[in-house]
């Protein structure tokens, strides 16, 4: 049979509406998920987990089963670096002199050691402690001297 311009190639063609394998198989599982009550991150780790199933689906499922797994990233704290309060000054309105010098002593030292731990923390490195570098001699060899030539003088 000759092609015929303006006309599709297979007139028959899959019919609309029909399911491909993937999609027999997605809804298969989803429905012994549904008998079997299986919580939707075991119903997708277990997808993860078959070594049967094609490695797309697998993958699919991986990143299903991520938010149940790992929480999402905060977002950035916003005026981080505005002062934060403990608590609220007019809860100190009642104490006596002695009361308050005795309340402002402990502050102040709870800052200075919050002070020396931040201090501290800003030193260490984030990663694995590392090992002290040492720097290592060149490994190209020293230069040789340049030789004259017959010709130079």
């Amino acid at each position: 049979m000759a092609f015929v311009k303006g006309q599709v190639a297979n007139p028959k063609g899959r019919p609309k509406g029909s399911k491909n394998k993937k999609d027999e198989m997605i809804a298969k599982l989803t429905q012994q998920a549904i008998d079997g009550g299986l919580l939707p991150l075991d119903f997708f780790l277990s997808n993860l987990r078959n070594d049967e199933m094609p490695l797309g689906f697998r993958y699919e499922n991986a990143k299903a089963a991520a938010p149940y797994c790992h929480r999402k990233m905060p977002i950035a704290i916003e005026n981080a670096d505005a002062p934060f309060k403990v608590f609220d000054m007019s809860m100190l309105v009642g104490l006596s002199d002695a009361e308050l010098a005795v309340v402002e002593k402990l502050m102040s030292k709870a800052q200075e050691q919050s002070l020396a731990e931040h201090k501290r923390e800003e030193r260490q490195p984030l990663g694995p402690k590392a090992a002290p570098t040492v720097d290592k001699p060149s490994r190209k060899p020293a230069p040789k001297p340049k030789q004259k030539r017959s010709w130079e003088s």
